[in-house]
């Protein structure tokens, strides 16, 4: 069955570090009474110019949407009307946990069917996220930078796990990103899209669409 979106709302939500900062985001929720399963979706690098209006993340999140799951972007701290300033990772990794339990208390949500999904440092920041929070039960990634300081072991996160890259992807060489999926637990799933590079000009919809089926199909 397919959902049309039915609305879009403006939201505002605490970190989960401290000090408190108050960061902005846009909550997608589909038709139907709900409760519906969720996603939390993060954006590329901030000093890159990643916000959570970056294309393919709005793309996602109406994917899921289309597909009857509610789906929170955000900024990280320091980004558009969010406060605070980068922290390098550390402080975004509490802006991600503080989506998440922003998000499980809502009342259109499904808290037992909770996921994340990123792109670039997004993805990274996800990582980071689902080896200490066990309210997770699948991780999307985006084009996961490799090498460090990216590097984030999820040899015990035993969920589903997809990874998608591009074939021209010089920030995420699938030789090294399939390397790195070899070495974790299943299930797991690899996906190599021809002709794109990191920055997925051209294959946003692509995109979207693997990680909504892989999403809705692990339920």
């Amino acid at each position: 069955m397919v959902f049309m979106a039915h609305d879009l709302r403006t939201v505002q939500f605490a970190s989960a570090g401290q000090p408190s900062l108050q960061l902005e985001g846009r909550m997608h929720l589909p038709a139907g009474p709900g409760p519906f399963p969720a996603a939390v979706v993060a954006h590329p690098h901030p000093l890159w110019g990643g916000t959570m209006d970056t294309p393919v993340l709005v793309r996602i999140a109406q994917a899921l949407v289309e597909r009857g799951w509610t789906a929170l972007r955000f900024n990280f701290r320091g980004v558009g009307r969010s406060q605070g300033s980068y922290d390098e990772g550390r402080g975004e990794t509490d802006d991600f946990i503080g989506a998440l339990n922003w998000l499980t208390v809502q009342d259109e949500v499904d808290a037992g069917s909770l996921v994340v999904a990123g792109y670039s440092f997004g993805a990274w920041i996800g990582a980071r996220v689902v080896t200490r929070d066990e309210r997770i039960q699948a991780y999307a990634a985006v084009a996961l930078p490799m090498g460090e300081p990216y590097h984030v072991d999820l040899s015990r996160f035993n969920c589903p796990k997809f990874f998608i890259v591009g074939a021209r992807d010089t920030v995420s060489p699938p030789e090294l990103l399939r390397q790195y999926v070899g070495g974790l637990p299943d299930p797991k799933t690899l996906r190599v899209i021809r002709g794109m590079d990191h920055f997925l000009l051209g294959f946003e919809q692509v995109v979207a669409d693997h990680v909504a089926d892989f999403l809705l199909s692990f339920l």
